[in-house]
């Protein structure tokens, strides 16, 4: 070959960094509609899921890269305050990666 030059190309994955842009949030007894942005790389993959019946994820449940997620924590009818946890999870990796903590005051 004349003049022919080979070059080798690696790409590797991302490092992938997961941070929430607030990790809790208070709501009053009367419940919310509310979101949290998930921060990381482009190309991260996440998932989340909620254990509670009085909270919801509207949407997304996945993704990956940056994503706004938006969740509806029900009313809550108790004298006592109660407190759920929306977990998010790194590619397929059965342990959380990052979790965000919603506090529903009695009334």
């Amino acid at each position: 070959m004349i003049g022919a030059t080979l070059f080798l190309l690696a790409m590797s994955a991302p490092q992938c960094e997961y941070k929430l842009s607030h990790t809790y949030q208070t709501v009053s007894a009367w419940g919310i509609t509310s979101s949290v942005q998930i921060l990381t790389q482009p190309g991260c993959p996440w998932s989340i899921e909620e254990e509670f019946p009085w909270m919801r994820i509207l949407s997304p449940r996945s993704g990956t890269g940056p994503a706004t997620v938006t969740f509806k924590a029900g009313p809550n009818p108790s004298p006592i305050s109660r407190t759920g946890y929306i977990f998010g999870y790194a590619g397929s990796k059965s342990e959380p990666a990052f979790q965000f903590t919603v506090i529903v005051f009695s009334r």
